[in-house]
């Protein structure tokens, strides 16, 4: 940006960003504690509330339960490779 002169909204779709002002917020972080504030902290806590599991995983599944999974999911394939 400063070499070409493009601004924020430039840089942000030759890169495919949907928000330019992230651009701009890492610039600033630059300028002010230089490389170190580009460092990430780790992600956001987790949502008090996660989404729940399905309440049965592929361990405790019978194998007639197993093999319809397997089934279906077959038939999705063929489908999806036939359009």
């Amino acid at each position: 940006m400063k070499q070409t002169g493009a601004s924020f909204q430039d840089a942000a779709i030759e890169f495919k960003m949907h928000n330019p002002t992230l651009i701009v917020k890492w610039k600033q972080a630059f300028l002010t504690k230089g490389t170190e504030g580009l460092r990430t902290k780790g992600r956001s806590p987790m949502a008090k509330n996660p989404k729940k599991k399905p309440a049965k995983l592929a361990g405790t599944m019978s194998r007639e339960e197993q093999l319809e999974r397997e089934n279906e999911l077959l038939r999705l394939e063929i489908a999806y490779l036939k359009s």
